[in-house]
């Protein structure tokens, strides 16, 4: 319910900020004469000079990019699966997973206004990080200005808490804890916490590019562990031929590592390994791999380890517990759809009459 209300301030300050800023540069027809025409098109994503047709191939790329990173990542993401799980009943996680859904439906639009309003009023920025800050800073009244900062920032620690408490129980029960089974979780989860604390500033610090860090996360989310959780999955828990142990964790690790590899490349070299997107390279090898090394080995060592067996059994009785996403279609299904039709067609237009 903390997300369910940071994020309603969010979207209600969104609401009420966007007309304001968009009257401070002389109303809809002055945001449109001060940015360029592209920044209208909906298929375009930023090409300067695009390639193969009127948005061009590179665009169509960015848009394949996009379902390539960000779906498989909120789709396997802990932080997501932690939230279902911590539901009280089933109608509370149906509900609060439309909520997030329409709200990142409609959650954009206005941060795309807020963007083309600080290009308008100031096309000098630095960096497109500095957009938001800067609108925030030179374009809002002080009141208005400390309460939407409040419900982003708040939102933003509301994340953090849960990536933190996420980060830190996987390196304390999937990590340390199976090297030293006598660990004292409590105390290593406080060390964890610390650790992953510290070294997050320390990035944050030197390296301040927000977009490109939940890009790189996200792209590693999607090159390492969507396809065994997508494997696991689809066998409901169950021991295939298809799906093994080996080629899970290979699959993760390498088709992670290519990714990383791949983005160190681009920053050393540019071009031409800028052409191509980590992503493109990590998710096909991780695929690949799960499946060839899969097909190579067996699972005969978890069926005879009673520890791991206890495990899977318990995975497998989840599975049959949990009720299918398609159980929940209907009016949920509707509000998404709907959402969907209302950041596309009518916020536009509604966002034109300031």
């Amino acid at each position: 319910f903390a997300d369910l209300i940071f994020g309603s301030l969010t979207v209600i300050g969104a609401i009420v900020v966007a007309p304001i800023l968009i009257h401070q540069v002389g109303g809809w027809e002055g945001v449109v004469s001060k940015i360029p025409a592209n920044y209208l098109n909906f298929f375009w994503l930023g090409e300067a000079k695009p390639i193969w047709g009127a948005y061009g191939w590179t665009s169509v790329k960015w848009f394949i990019w996009y379902l390539m990173v960000f779906v498989p990542a909120f789709a396997i993401g802990q932080l997501n699966i932690q939230r279902i799980y911590a539901c009280k009943t089933e109608k509370v996680a149906a509900g609060m997973s439309t909520f997030i859904s329409a709200y990142v439906m409609v959650q954009p639009v206005f941060f795309s206004v807020f963007g083309m309003v600080a290009f308008a009023l100031n096309p000098a920025l630095p960096s497109k990080d500095a957009a938001a800050p800067w609108v925030m800073a030179n374009a809002l009244s002080t009141p208005a200005a400390v309460i939407f900062l409040c419900s982003v920032m708040a939102t933003i620690l509301s994340c953090a808490a849960a990536g933190l408490n996420v980060s830190s129980s996987s390196i304390v029960r999937d990590i340390w804890k199976q090297k030293n089974p006598s660990l004292d979780e409590l105390k290593a989860g406080r060390i964890a916490s610390l650790s992953v604390t510290v070294l997050s500033l320390a990035l944050a610090l030197a390296l301040p590019d927000v977009v490109g860090w939940l890009a790189l996360g996200f792209t590693l989310m999607s090159c390492s562990l969507f396809i065994p959780t997508v494997a696991i999955v689809a066998t409901r828990g169950r021991f295939s031929k298809w799906a093994t142990p080996s080629g899970a964790i290979w699959s993760t690790l390498i088709g992670g590592g290519a990714a990383i590899i791949w983005k160190v490349l681009i920053q050393i070299y540019g071009m031409p390994f800028r052409n191509w997107d980590p992503v493109f390279i990590g998710l096909p090898i991780s695929v690949v791999l799960f499946f060839v090394i899969s097909s190579m080995t067996s699972n005969e060592n978890i069926q005879k380890n009673e520890t791991y067996k206890t495990r899977v059994k318990t995975i497998q009785e989840v599975f049959d517990e949990v009720r299918p996403c398609f159980a929940f279609e209907g009016k949920d299904s509707i509000i998404v759809a709907l959402s969907v039709l209302v950041a596309i067609f009518v916020m536009p237009r509604i966002l034109s009459l300031f």
